[in-house]
């Protein structure tokens, strides 16, 4: 059973304690996705701002661009083609202040400004929308006749709406075409009076909010099949049902819990949370993981821990380097790793390597964040790659502590 939950967690460390909100997908009692931060954290990703180019630098073919007083955000200049100025000023392709429309579509990471992009992008239930990148497409999740259906339905419409970039959701498979297309003229039309709008608006303003986090991480979820959504919430609650208007498929499934018993204690979250942070994950078969984060990548080892060596039959190692493949991307999810990751498995024969390698492959792919296998090094270690698109587990609860 899926089942994705919204609660709030108190953490202690040595110097005091802190609420975050955390957020899950459980399936069948474990872990599969989580995010956990502060309640004090505002994310920005989604806004769209009336910005004032600060400075542009050529060497990062960049600009630095104030999208409210005192704050910037970091923007690559190489679609500037598709930017949408609301006051131009400079004589250049842009340059020192000119008003320009940007999106955040990363928040402040460490020491690094958020970033923002000129690709302007709306979402609704089933779909979402891009003035800039004009591509059209259909959730690579949705395969065979589904797919078609959906291809042949749409593929009038698709040539029709040039200005537009289109993507339908994997969770658009079971809506009907009709309801899909009066949900995309919506979208369009919300956003087309959106951008007119802006246009009159002052330097500084918000001219679209994203939608809330809470709907945002369900979408995140849109390639799983949810069986219930639970929260104690009733702000999260009255927001879920909201959203169930346009994702009807998901109103009957949401519930609010009441019982004095915290859901908390109830799902064990805490020693889960626990489990989430620890260097050392053990494994069914007597292996672990030990996981290392340095500033430049994470290091994961397959360690051969409790396993006897005699044992080990035909394929064993094989089944456990397996079985850790799985476990590495189910970590990867709930610590929110990114970037680079090593990973050492346990020695085998090439042929069995490759056959690793390539059922890891398959693996990466039901991660909703894209990553992938990329290479056996020489010294057989197997190099993944994950988008970083917001911060870590670890540097989530990190951030919540240093808050006052």
């Amino acid at each position: 059973m899926n089942k994705v939950i919204f609660t709030n967690i108190t953490l202690t460390n040595e110097q005091k304690k802190q609420t975050f909100s955390l957020w899950g997908l459980l399936k069948d009692d474990q872990l599969e996705d989580l995010r956990c931060f502060s309640l004090e954290h505002v994310s920005l990703v989604g806004n769209i701002y009336v910005g004032r180019v600060v400075r542009v630098d050529q060497n990062l073919n960049a600009a630095y661009i104030s999208y409210a007083k005192g704050k910037e955000c970091f923007t690559s200049l190489k679609y500037l083609d598709r930017a949408i100025f609301t006051n131009k000023v400079s004589h250049k392709a842009i340059g020192g202040g000119d008003e320009v429309l940007v999106q955040i579509d990363r928040d402040a990471i460490k020491t690094k400004i958020p970033g923002a992009t000129f690709d302007l992008t709306f979402h609704s239930g089933h779909m979402l929308i891009t003035k800039g990148n004009t591509q059209k497409s259909i959730s690579s999740k949705i395969k065979g006749e589904d797919k078609k259906a959906l291809q042949d339905y749409f593929k009038s419409a698709f040539s029709q709406m040039k200005d537009w970039g289109i993507v339908l959701r994997t969770n658009a498979v079971n809506i009907p075409a009709d309801e899909l297309m009066t949900e995309l003229k919506d979208l369009i039309m919300l956003a087309d009076e959106t951008l007119s709008k802006a246009s009159c608006k002052a330097l500084y303003s918000m001219v679209h909010e994203a939608e809330s986090e809470e709907i945002a991480y369900l979408k995140k979820l849109s390639n799983v099949s949810i069986d219930e959504i639970v929260t104690d919430s009733k702000d999260i609650y009255d927001k879920l049902l909201s959203f169930t208007e346009l994702a009807k498929p998901l109103k009957d499934k949401i519930h609010f819990y009441e019982d004095d018993y915290s859901m908390v204690k109830l799902y064990g979250l805490e020693t889960k949370l626990d489990h989430a942070r620890s260097k050392i994950v053990h494994l069914k078969s007597g292996a672990c993981l030990v996981i290392e984060a340095t500033e430049a990548m994470t290091v994961i080892d397959v360690n051969s821990g409790k396993i006897q060596k005699k044992k080990a039959a035909k394929d064993f190692y094989l089944n456990v380097n397996l079985e850790a493949a799985r476990e590495i991307a189910r970590q990867m999810r709930i610590r929110n790793l990114s970037g680079i990751i090593l990973v050492d498995f346990i020695s085998m024969k090439q042929t069995d390597t490759n056959r690793l390698f390539k059922e890891l492959k398959e693996i990466l792919k039901a991660d909703s964040i894209p990553a992938q296998a990329v290479d056996i090094t020489k010294l057989g270690l197997i190099e993944i790659t994950r988008k970083k698109v917001s911060r870590t587990l670890a540097e989530e609860l990190n951030l919540g502590f240093e808050e006052k």
